[in-house]
């Protein structure tokens, strides 16, 4: 049997009341996401087989997500999670593998290494009507401006990769599919701004805020 998909993803980002949205268009029509992370299924990569990827992903069609994120922490996956997600209609969010760390990108040949990684990865996955957006890391532009006194956009410490190497990439490669600097990200305000782009919220569990603060995102 033969697996056919026709799908078009846009990204929409428009001035409004609260600053600026951030909604993806499936074929022009706009989708509440509906999802969580995805990291590494098991500590032990190879314990996860193929039943196992059915068995997970299965949960989150059942749970009535609509999107999974592939976490720039973990690893670029196995074909057979790509698959299913095409098959179960779940949209992959899907970060580089860039996370919680500054990068050494002022050296020429770690950057150029980081380069070719990501169009073998992008090449790779880039047939899967799954794959909506491809996102350059997890918290590091959120790490400039935060944690490690950087300010809000450095020429470097992996922002080269994020700013000018992977979206060229992504745009080389796969043009059709959105290309995100980092996640939290608002490209104007506070990476984690509430304003504009994604957020990150961690209130809840850190600050034992009650689950009624997640409101406030929305």
């Amino acid at each position: 049997t033969t697996s056919c998909a026709i799908r078009f993803v846009r990204l929409q980002r428009e001035k409004d009341a609260r600053g600026e949205s951030f909604v993806f268009l499936l074929n022009d029509i706009p989708i509440f996401a509906r999802g969580a992370n995805w990291i590494p299924g098991d500590n032990f990569l190879p314990r996860m087989d193929a039943a196992h990827y059915e068995k997970e992903v299965g949960l989150a069609r059942d749970a009535g997500m609509n999107m999974l994120r592939v976490w720039g922490g973990g690893i670029y996956e196995d074909d057979c999670f790509y698959t299913l997600c095409d098959r179960f209609g779940i949209l992959v969010w899907q970060d580089f593998m860039f996370s919680c760390a500054e990068y050494p990108d002022h050296l020429d040949d770690f950057r150029e290494k980081c380069r070719q990684e990501a169009i073998v990865s992008v090449r790779r996955l880039r047939n899967h009507p799954c794959i909506a957006l491809w996102c350059g890391n997890n918290e590091n532009n959120l790490g400039f401006a935060s944690w490690w006194n950087r300010g809000q956009n450095p020429e470097f410490f992996g922002n080269k990769l994020y700013m000018v190497d992977l979206p060229r990439v992504v745009f080389e490669n796969a043009p059709t599919v959105p290309y995100w600097v980092s996640s939290p990200y608002s490209g104007q305000e506070h990476p984690n701004s509430p304003n504009s782009g994604d957020r990150h919220s961690w209130e809840v569990w850190s600050e034992q805020k009650p689950i009624s603060a997640y409101l406030a995102d929305y």
